[in-house]
């Protein structure tokens, strides 16, 4: 098939998730090879973590943008539109773009048998320096060793957490999973780590040790005090040790667990700034005020309350609870849920049900997504009050029909499933 149109390319693209996830790094190369080694010519902040490295990713964007360069940003998975994963400044890669570099990408991809992920990270790359970008903020997809995106040499390697997530293909144990998001770090580039257990950093402490990088701990860069968080912002002062003490943040992302995000980010632009000169404090408080990061405890409705948040794994979800929990006030939670295959849904249901009046299970359309029958099942097992509904239109319209004067909707489990939702919901309210 000759691409000739968006369509055609985003068709040519998704076929290839037959060939599954296969990690490994000969392929990426010798595809990057075929197109001119478009990563040879760039500059990245690479980062990997179980959670939270999307969020990181986009305020490290948004900072960059506001000191006043061009800046790349690569995240996975996206919500709606395939375009979401590659930006510049803030903006989609255009359609235009996109089917022309899938083009060019075509015969190598085909030739290699290349996956989804490491076609679309060519693209990526190939997009970045056709643009010419002076930085690009690389969002790992799997773990880190042998995940797409590292073939690149960053500028600094970001580790955000490490906790249980992917064990098929990570390991089963945090210190195995640590060795994985450890692969990220390179010969004498300086690495920055945020909150991790003790297992995870003393693997991450031997990396570093063992590479010549410098590690930098966050909290011993940045400190957040005065948190005050509401259903649509966080607020909270910042310093940054020898760049600022005391800027006043106000930030579209809420939870605690942004706010250590924010001081991760924060503490990287620290690392970052010798080298880069243009980065002063105001990018800092400027980049956190208008960064970015749709379907994390955002609000897409205030009648109904209807909130979405892409949480996907246990620890995502020990977030959500608490951020219900600091928010909620006398709301009923209304949890309209699905989850991928391969997560610990059973775990997850656990974590909800204190503070969920009751579930309505849903199932996205997409072969990774768990039978809505098991999830009923367990949530049966579970003692939850439930119902079922055939696809996400239909649970979020239930959701909308039966809500009541103080009901919070909180749509949530996994990407498919609030990216499908989204799409209802805009229909909706309109």
């Amino acid at each position: 098939m000759k691409i000739q149109n968006f369509s055609q390319a985003a068709r040519f693209l998704y076929e290839l998730q037959l060939f599954g996830i296969k990690l490994g790094l000969e392929k990426m190369s010798d595809l990057l090879a075929a197109v001119g080694n478009p990563h040879e010519k760039l500059k990245f902040i690479h980062i990997a973590g179980t959670n939270g490295k999307g969020s990181v990713a986009a305020m490290l964007a948004a900072i960059l943008f506001q000191a006043g360069y061009k800046t790349g940003l690569y995240t996975s998975p996206h919500l709606v539109d395939v375009c979401e994963r590659i930006r510049v400044n803030g903006q989609n890669i255009d359609r235009n773009n996109f089917t022309l570099i899938t083009e060019k990408l075509q015969q190598p991809v085909e030739k290699l048998k290349c996956t989804f992920f490491e076609a679309m990270t060519a693209l990526a790359l190939l997009h970045f320096e056709m643009v010419e970008t002076d930085i690009v903020v690389l969002e790992v997809g799997l773990g880190g060793r042998l995940d797409a995106t590292n073939v690149v040499f960053p500028e600094i390697s970001v580790i955000t957490n490490i906790d249980m997530d992917h064990q098929k293909y990570l390991g089963r144990s945090i210190k195995k999973i640590a060795a994985e998001k450890a692969g990220i770090i390179k010969k004498s580039v300086p690495c920055i780590i945020g909150d991790l257990f003790p297992s995870a950093e003393k693997v991450i402490e031997q990396v570093c040790e063992k590479r010549g990088s410098q590690l930098f701990r966050s909290s011993d860069i940045c400190s957040a005090g005065n948190i005050l968080v509401n259903m649509n912002v966080s607020e909270f002062w910042l310093s940054v040790k020898q760049i600022a003490d005391d800027l006043t943040v106000k930030m579209p992302l809420v939870g605690a667990h942004q706010v250590k995000n924010a001081c991760l980010a924060a503490g990287a632009i620290a690392v970052l700034q010798p080298s880069w000169e243009k980065l002063k404090p105001v990018h800092i408080q400027l980049g956190l005020e208008y960064v970015s990061w749709p379907a994390r405890f955002q609000v897409m409705s205030q009648s109904p309350l209807v909130i979405v948040d892409a949480a996907h794994n246990v620890g995502a979800f020990r977030e959500l609870v608490m951020t219900i929990q600091l928010v909620k006030q006398n709301f009923n939670v209304v949890f309209v849920i699905g989850f991928a295959e391969d997560k610990d849904f059973r775990t997850i249901i656990r974590l909800l049900k204190p503070v969920a009046q009751r579930f309505i299970a849903v199932q996205a359309n997409t072969n990774r997504s768990l039978d809505v029958n098991i999830l009923a099942r367990e949530l049966k097992l579970q003692d939850c009050l439930f119902t079922v509904a055939n696809n996400i239109q239909a649970g979020v319209e239930k959701a909308y029909q039966e809500s009541e004067k103080k009901t919070m909707i909180c749509i949530t489990g996994s990407h498919f499933v609030v990216g499908e939702a989204i799409n209802v919901i805009k229909h909706l309210t309109n």
